[in-house]
Order: C-alpha cells, then structure tokens, then sequence
C-alpha cells in the first residue's frame, strides 16, 4: 500500500460504548490536524470501515462485547500494516498490554488516561511507522 500525504491524520475509532465513542470523535474533531474517518462498534463493522476508508489510526477497545479487539487489531493490522494501532482499555492488567502488543498495536492506553494521551499518540503514527511498516511522511 502506497504512503498517504494526508493534512490530516485519518483515524478510526473502534468502542462498543457509542456514548464514550461519540465524546472522542466530538473531542478529536476539535483538532484541526485530527479527521475522523468513521466509528464501529462490532469487528465486522471494523474490519469492513478499515478496508473502505484506509486509516492511519485505529483507535482499539480491547473488548466489543461478544468480538474480541486484539483479533480484530491483528487482522486489520495485516489487511493494512501501515495503519497504527492504538488499543484503548479500561483495564490496565500487563497481560493485555502484553496481548496488544503481540496483536500489533503501537501503543496501549487506559480509558483513564487523559485526552492529551490519545491526541498525542494520534499524532506519533504521523512520524512513527506502525511495526513494520515504513515511516509516513510528515
């Protein structure tokens, strides 16, 4: 897949919870350099919004209900290995953070993070490379 040369960093936000799901996309639209490509609540929904709208970053709960986001994180992650993964989890166990990392994200933070948090690790897939990947151009 070719680089992109976006203005803006294209992310995809993955949660079960619409309410928390609409709060980020409202709060990242508020950043200029931020464009919200789309939100999914299933992997079905995920896997079909990615392949269609080609991320930068995708934003993981790590559990969707009856799905499982480190399987669908994997899989995005080889349909599309330059799109940064960003696992998301209200629980902090060092096995997920352990279990994220095998599935391919780039970084894993909590729900009780700030904002400034995600924003900035948004930010870093523009100059960092996913693993494997090849470094997007600023």
């Amino acid at each position: 897949m070719p680089l992109r040369q976006h203005a803006a960093v294209r992310v995809l936000i993955v949660d079960d919870r619409q309410t928390f799901v609409d709060l980020l996309q409202i709060a990242l639209e508020c950043h200029a350099d931020i464009q919200c490509v789309g939100t999914a609540s299933t992997a079905a929904a995920a896997l079909e919004l990615a392949a269609r709208t080609g991320p930068d970053v995708v934003i993981m709960d790590i559990q969707l209900g009856a799905d499982d986001g480190l399987s669908t994180a994997r899989q995005i992650r080889a349909q599309l290995p330059a799109t940064t993964i960003v696992v998301l989890s209200a629980d902090c166990d060092p096995r997920w953070r352990a279990g994220a990392a095998s599935a391919g994200a780039s970084r894993f933070l909590t729900k009780s993070g700030s904002l400034k948090d995600i924003v900035s690790a948004i930010r870093e897939a523009k100059t960092v490379p996913a693993p494997g990947a090849h470094a997007r151009p600023a």
